[in-house]
């Protein structure tokens, strides 16, 4: 093996690593598809390892492959800062449900675009998530509410694990159990918070109405807000809404909360270290 790298190969396999498909990585680097598996095989020739393998149509790199990502990512970046400086993407995408963006989120987005410096701070708020329709790029990152994700990513803590029971103020009484006797309750598929409540409150399933059926925490809070019954949501989300009233609070189930998200190959990069290193601090 030679000294140096093929410069040129070390660019294309850093697309298909940052999760670029071939012909993504054709186009960003102007070149054909073609040239995109031969600059990547002269690499893995070059270095005597399999760095990418093919899952269904997809390239993804090998464990060998996000070793070296890992190592050459950053300074990649920074050498092509220095040749064509505006060229590159500056654009870091946050993407974050609306309840969340909202209530959470924006008090504290002056912090998180100082972070995320030398890049601008896109903020896309959506309640499907990206990840469904297209796939994870080099230039996302991500808040998302679950327990676990994919060893690919790298998952910090945002918020302390809390789900809250909110009503109408002008419907609140003293008497929990009472109210879940007497108000619809607010349902949200995919999520399986209501027998934890009533068996907490000792409240039969029997004895409850249920209401309407709603997509996100956001529609939740608004149909509760409007006297459609009572909802359970992520406490964080509840932020100065004068016209509900917090019920109650407790953990939830199987320890979920919102978790900031980053492809675990671009966990080099500043602006990602700093990012994760403030969520660590925010719990």
């Amino acid at each position: 093996m030679t000294s140096r790298l093929p410069f040129d190969a070390l660019r294309t396999f850093a697309e298909i690593a940052r999760g670029a498909s071939a012909a993504e990585a054709a186009e960003r680097l102007n070149v054909t598809p073609g040239a995109v598996s031969q600059r990547i095989a002269a690499l893995e020739t070059h270095l005597g390892r399999r760095l990418v393998t093919r899952r269904g149509r997809k390239l993804v790199p090998t464990s060998d492959g996000l070793a070296l990502f890992e190592q050459v990512g950053a300074h990649l970046d920074a050498i092509e800062d220095v040749l064509a400086p505006g060229r590159r993407d500056r654009a870091l995408r946050l993407h974050a449900t609306p309840a969340f963006a909202d209530a959470w989120l924006m008090p504290r987005l002056k912090t998180i675009r100082a972070l995320a410096e030398p890049f601008t701070l896109d903020l896309v708020t959506a309640a499907t998530p990206f990840e469904e329709t297209r796939g994870w790029r080099a230039s996302d990152i991500a808040i998302r509410y679950g327990a676990s994700f994919g060893d690919e990513l790298m998952a910090t803590p945002l918020v302390p694990s809390q789900i809250a029971l909110v009503v109408a103020t002008a419907h609140a009484t003293d008497d929990t159990a009472a109210l879940l006797r007497s108000q619809p309750l607010i349902r949200q598929p995919g999520l399986d918070e209501w027998p934890v409540w009533l068996d907490a409150l000792g409240v039969p399933p029997d004895d409850v109405t249920w209401g309407p059926r709603v997509s996100d925490d956001a529609a939740s809070l608004r149909a509760a807000e409007l006297g459609h019954g009572i909802a359970s949501v992520r406490a964080c989300n509840v932020g100065d809404r004068p016209a509900l009233r917090v019920l109650a609070r407790r953990p939830a189930p199987g320890g979920a909360t919102y978790h900031l998200l980053s492809r675990r190959t671009d966990r080099a990069a500043p602006p990602i270290k700093r990012l994760h290193n403030w969520a660590r601090r925010c719990t």
